[in-house]
C-alpha cells in the first residue's frame, strides 16, 4: 500500500471542483454521488421483524437440576443470563440463572428454591472449558460471583463484540438493539424491570428464555463478521 503523503494531501484538496461542489468539501459531488449509491444499494432492514420464543425448562429442585445439566457436558458452546432482583451486586441477588445450548430447551434456574451445597453440579458447568456467551457479561459475572457462582473462561460478549465491529459509530449496543440489527429479531423486553422477588409469571419465565437463547445466532453472526474484518482477536 502506497504511503501517503503531504504532496497527495494537497493534490487531492487542490482537485478541480465545479459549481455543485461544497467550498470545503473533501469528496466533489460527483463522488458523494457514488458513494450515496453504494449506500442505497445495501438491504435495508425488513419492515416486519420476526419474533423469538424459545422453549424452557424451569428448574426448582436438585434432582432436576441434575438431571437437567447432565446432556450440557459435552456442550462446546453456552448461552448464559441471569435475571436480578436489582443491580446493585451488594444489595440484590441473582433470582435465577439462564442456560441455553443448540436445540435444547433453555434451563431456567431459581436460584431461591435451591441449596448453595445444591448448586454443585451448576458450578462444574461454570467452571468448565465450554464457551460461554453472555450479553454485557461483566455485569452478570459480578453478580454471579457474589452468588458463589463464579464463571471461568473462555468468554464471549457481544456487547464488546458489536462495539468492535462498530467502533467509532454512532450505536446502541443493548441486546434488544443488537438483536434487531443482526438478526432482524423483535425482543419483547417488556419484563425487564418487573419484579423478580416473588413467584416468577410465565411472561417472565419466557422473557429470561429468551434472553439466553438469542445469545447463541448472535455469537455466530458475529464470529463470522468479526472474522471476515480479521478483528476476532480484537473481540
Amino acid at each position: 500500500m502506497k504511503n501517503i503523503t503531504v504532496k497527495d494531501i494537497l493534490k487531492r484538496y487542490q482537485k478541480p471542483y465545479n459549481n455543485k461542489d461544497l467550498p470545503l468539501s473533501f469528496y466533489t459531488w460527483t463522488e458523494t454521488q457514488a458513494i450515496l449509491k453504494t449506500i442505497q444499494n445495501q438491504p435495508a432492514l425488513p419492515n416486519k421483524l420476526k419474533t423469538f420464543n424459545p422453549n424452557y425448562q424451569p428448574i426448582a429442585d436438585a434432582i432436576s437440576l441434575k438431571e437437567a445439566l447432565l446432556p450440557l457436558k459435552e456442550a462446546t458452546i453456552i448461552g448464559l443470563g441471569c435475571e436480578t432482583t436489582g443491580l446493585d451486586p451488594f444489595k440484590d441477588r441473582v433470582r435465577c440463572l439462564q442456560i441455553a445450548v443448540s436445540k435444547q430447551p433453555v434451563i431456567i434456574v431459581d436460584l431461591d428454591t435451591l441449596a448453595p451445597n445444591e448448586l454443585e453440579p451448576l458450578r462444574s458447568l461454570l467452571a468448565s472449558n465450554c464457551l460461554k456467551v453472555g450479553h454485557n457479561l461483566k455485569f452478570d459475572l459480578m453478580m454471579l460471583l457474589r452468588s458463589r457462582l463464579p464463571v471461568s473462561p473462555p468468554l464471549f460478549d457481544p456487547y464488546l463484540a458489536y462495539k468492535v465491529l462498530t467502533a467509532g459509530l454512532n450505536q446502541t449496543y443493548s441486546l434488544e438493539e443488537v438483536a434487531k440489527k443482526l438478526l432482524h429479531i423483535r425482543l419483547d423486553k417488556t419484563e425487564q424491570k418487573s419484579d423478580f422477588t416473588g413467584t416468577l409469571t410465565s411472561s417472565q419465565l419466557q422473557y429470561a428464555a429468551i434472553d439466553a437463547a438469542i445469545l447463541l445466532p448472535l455469537y455466530r453472526i458475529l464470529k463470522h463478521k468479526l472474522t471476515k474484518a480479521s478483528l476476532m482477536p480484537t473481540a
